[in-house]
């Protein structure tokens, strides 16, 4: 830039005046005055501080609307993952499914070649490998890993994220890390019961390693896998919680149909709801039982039996006895009421 009657030759040559442009403590260029006549010295330098300082708001605005604009198409990209991660997620009650549902978004959202989501067993002593990505061998699905000698027994104990961009620095660490990894940056994020970063109850962690372009995490990622982290939270205890159910039942049920005796349970109007095998020894299948009154397929009556042991509680709401002659074998009958939460007989 030039300043005075004209503009500068090279073959007359002008003193020069230097002003630096530096936006947010780095160097971005320098502006650069000729004295004349007319401009020189303090005048041409104050002069030249002044563009400056009008270049470098321009500079910070255009920054700033980049940085915006960034911001707003990373928000959407997120709000977007977001969507498809809630919309794949809907009415999916299997552990593993979720687990590898989340893990997959992460994976290719970040580009990651290294990845899993690892599990508390019911001991708190050991990690299960749920979902993962990059590890090696074939069966690593359910392998388990003694959380004492893990690289996330720090995030569990915790209930915090680890976030390392350099491993070397943390000897500790590095010694109890399995595996060998390109970068020595990674990210450890713990499964929190409600999702809540305040809660300190922890389901498992998600660990992510080895950026496919073989650069550091940022902290833009932690924040990411923090989000999705909380979505498979919920997921995950949804998924555990009827998965215990179904447990339970398949228990329940097992216990029922291993008693040798026969067993019902009856509504309040005599109507057989649920049998055991049993009676297949006396030639009923549980389809020949189920929704039928127990009179008229045991006895062929039209009502109840006199002294029925099931009516006796229906009134009483206490157990009952009674015996029963079946041809040449006597049968004994013992009834307990099942109570409702508002203490009326739901079944007997």
């Amino acid at each position: 830039t030039a300043f005075g009657n004209g503009l500068h030759r090279k073959s007359e040559p002008h003193p020069k005046v230097f002003s630096p442009i530096v936006v947010r403590g780095n160097l971005f260029g320098t502006l650069v005055g000729y004295e004349t006549g007319t401009y020189s010295g303090d005048m041409l330098k104050d002069i030249l501080d002044k563009v400056v300082e009008n270049i470098t708001d321009l500079i910070l605005s255009e920054i700033k609307l980049d940085s915006m604009s960034e911001e707003l198409l990373h928000n959407y990209k997120v709000l977007n993952l977001f969507y498809n991660v809630s919309n794949a997620l809907v009415n999916i009650l299997n552990v593993r499914k979720v687990s590898y549902i989340i893990l997959d978004q992460i994976v290719s959202t970040i580009g990651i070649s290294k990845a899993s989501v690892l599990l508390l067993d019911k001991t708190r002593k050991y990690l299960v490998v749920m979902a993962h990505k990059g590890l090696p061998g074939e069966d690593v699905e359910n392998t388990l890993f003694k959380l004492e000698d893990s690289v996330c027994n720090e995030v569990i104990q915790k209930a915090k994220p680890l976030f390392v961009q350099n491993i070397d620095h943390y000897p500790g660490l590095k010694k109890r890390s399995k595996g060998t990894y390109r970068s020595n940056s990674f990210i450890s994020v713990p499964i929190l019961k409600s999702g809540r970063l305040d809660s300190q109850e922890v389901l498992g962690v998600i660990n992510v390693a080895d950026k496919l372009s073989g650069e550091t995490f940022y902290s833009g990622d932690l924040k990411l896998i923090m989000a999705l982290t909380s979505l498979a939270s919920m997921s995950i205890q949804n998924a555990k919680y009827v998965e215990e159910v179904e447990r339970n039942k398949e228990e329940w049920e097992s216990t029922f149909d291993a008693i040798t005796d026969t067993v019902a349970i009856l509504d309040p109007g005599y109507r057989l709801c649920r049998v055991n095998n049993a009676y297949k020894n006396y030639g009923f299948s549980k389809e020949d039982l189920i929704d039928k009154t127990c009179y008229k397929v045991f006895y062929k009556r039209e009502g109840p039996c006199p002294g029925c042991p099931v009516t006796l509680t229906l009134l009483t709401g206490e157990p009952s006895y009674a015996e029963k002659r079946a041809g040449d074998r006597i049968f004994r009958q013992w009834t307990y009421p099942v109570q409702d939460k508002n203490g009326l007989i739901s079944s007997v």
